[in-house]
């Protein structure tokens, strides 16, 4: 008990210094880790079976006509007689090495080794492990979700178009800091940037918090999905800011709505079913 408690302390304190990106990665490892682990317990399940089926049918049982369940209590009864017997040789062992004048112990028979322990033991440990890093995984995508949205809603785009939204922010990833529209947009979310960070601090109402936080996390899946998630914020916010100065009268709202719908439309092929609009596993 001790042991496991310092193993998840351990655990829980490498997850927090680990980014998003890195405990990603930690899972992808492993989930390979675990495929391997699988396949050896099966190698070891057909040979242990091939072992058992052998003595079997040298011990002459292949000759019985005997029917699954009468063959599962068998072995049951088989078990349950070696285990006794087991525990009663090593209770005599014991016992005869604690006589008076024994010259030297009686060595006790110990029972061989499970084939199987070891296997589901490091399954077992990494299932474990896994869970945690996949609840700390999904509690900072949600964080930085929230983080990004919250940018996108502050800029007044609340009840924009999601395709528009998305759109504009593709068109504004393709930009480089040389370009000086890059350095504009900055500016612009650089002059507003600490009021906005401010106003982000703001407490909701417990009826709107809920209706919040799902917002900025519909619009931050859209930063990340254009390719936005490591770009400044000031950036971001200068873009953010200059999209929703666009009319849906205008040409350029409906060339951004056109390249977001073209965005949605190929993440929503067969290949990635179950994926909202921002990319994200729905059924998780």
């Amino acid at each position: 008990m001790i042991y496991r408690r310092s193993v998840a302390l351990n655990t829980a304190k490498e997850v927090k210094k680990m980014s998003s990106a890195r405990t990603l990665s930690k899972i992808l490892e492993m989930d390979v880790a675990m495929v391997e682990l699988q396949r050896r317990r099966n190698e070891l399940l057909a040979k242990q079976s091939e072992r058992l089926g052998r003595l079997a049918v040298l011990a002459g049982l292949g000759d019985l006509n005997l029917s699954d369940d009468d063959c599962k209590a068998l072995f049951k009864d088989a078990r349950d007689f070696a285990r006794l017997a087991r525990e009663s040789r090593t209770k005599a062992g014991l016992a005869s090495s604690l006589l008076p004048g024994a010259p030297h112990p009686v060595p006790v028979r110990r029972c061989s080794p499970n084939p199987f322990r070891k296997v589901d033991k490091a399954i077992a440990l990494l299932q474990w492990k896994r869970a945690i890093l996949k609840s700390r995984h999904r509690r900072q995508d949600t964080r930085e979700k929230c983080a990004l949205g919250g940018l996108a809603v502050k800029a007044g785009l609340r009840d924009a178009d999601l395709s528009f939204v998305l759109g504009a922010l593709i068109a504004a990833s393709r930009l480089n800091s040389s370009d000086p529209r890059w350095r504009e947009l900055r500016s612009v979310g650089g002059a507003v940037f600490s009021e906005v960070t401010e106003a982000l601090s703001q407490r909701y109402a417990p009826e709107e918090h809920g209706k919040a936080v799902r917002e900025m996390i519909v619009f931050g899946g859209l930063i990340i999905k254009a390719g936005l998630r490591d770009a400044d914020r000031a950036f971001i916010l200068g873009a953010l800011i200059s999209a929703s100065r666009q009319k849906p009268n205008e040409q350029r709202w409906h060339e951004f709505r056109a390249l977001g719908s073209a965005a949605s439309n190929e993440a929503a092929k067969p290949s990635d079913q179950g994926k909202s609009i921002d990319g994200t596993d729905a059924r998780q």
